[in-house]
């Protein structure tokens, strides 16, 4: 909507944030009305101080993902992976034993634990559980992953030149690439050595961007493609000294604010190929990779 403002047109991007505001509307909306309805029905019963107290706990925990996402676009630093996976941890203890009718909190515990209360209670035991194996430096589920911080020593070992190391390509992990974060330094490098350029769009809290990076780019023959037949660019929009300019560029050059966005540049700056969002799985992603074998392979 915001390019097509832009560019002088109204109509649609009128009827968008029309919609958007009519939906988000309804919404808080329905919430008053919800309120409403309550106060003319008779009080119910201990289940939803319950209900509210462990709504309240996973509503803790998206905060600090949402802190997290603030702390990696100013680049503070303060809030890392172990960060977020400990308060996780803790706030999964804090329910399985208030569930558990062994914690009091705001002046209300469960006295008796019913089946619901101790399926609920086993589902936090698990989940922290399993958190804790992160901790530990266990793989978490990618899905899992995407959702917690990225570790911004890593994203700085980008720009830094891939070291010869006789790992195969399946123990080379994406991070390990040379990704440089200069679109012009990746077209001489690419003019040197007569290959294609690959741009990589992300932000620090894009989520889908992070799945990409987990589960498509450290595939063996992704890794191998990236390695020998392109010059890797990796342009972050929502934080860092460049974000602004990355961006303009994004939307001015390619019309599009969507992340991630994926470009193919020949050596001489001409866009060969294109595509935003997650691509999966990794065989189509090579697909686009190899958009047209006599050049690339």
């Amino acid at each position: 909507m915001l390019i097509a403002a832009s560019q002088g047109m109204w109509f649609w991007p009128v009827v968008g944030m029309l919609v958007f505001s009519t939906f988000l509307h309804f919404r808080f909306s329905c919430w008053s009305f919800s309120a409403l309805i309550q106060k003319m029905h008779s009080k119910s019963g201990s289940w939803m101080e319950h209900l509210k107290i462990i709504l309240g706990l996973l509503e803790l925990a998206a905060a600090f993902k949402f802190f997290s996402n603030a702390d990696l676009v100013w680049q503070w630093g303060l809030i890392n992976r172990e960060f977020v996976l400990a308060a996780w941890v803790i706030i999964c203890l804090i329910g399985t034993l208030y569930l558990l009718g062994m914690l009091k909190i705001h002046h209300v515990r469960i006295i008796k634990t019913g089946s619901a209360g101790f399926a609920a209670a086993f589902v936090f035991a698990a989940l922290g559980i399993y958190l804790v194996r992160g901790l530990a430096g266990v793989q978490l589920n990618p899905w899992v992953d995407t959702f917690l911080p990225p570790d911004l020593q890593i994203l700085e070992q980008n720009k830094l030149a891939f070291s010869e190391s006789t790992d195969t390509a399946s123990g080379i992990k994406a991070h390990s690439l040379p990704w440089h974060n200069d679109l012009s330094d990746a077209l001489g490098q690419a003019k040197a050595e007569n290959k294609h350029v690959f741009i990589d769009f992300t932000g620090y809290t894009c989520v889908n961007c992070r799945w990409m990076e987990k589960n498509i780019f450290s595939h063996p023959d992704v890794i191998e493609l990236f390695k020998n037949k392109f010059v890797l660019v990796q342009l972050f929009t929502d934080g860092g000294e460049k974000a602004a300019e990355n961006q303009q560029m994004q939307i001015s050059r390619f019309q599009t604010v969507a992340l991630p966005l994926y470009v193919i540049l020949d050596a001489s700056d001409k866009v060969l190929a294109k595509r935003a969002g997650i691509i999966k799985p990794a065989e189509k992603f090579l697909q686009f990779m190899n958009w047209h074998p006599q050049k690339v392979l």
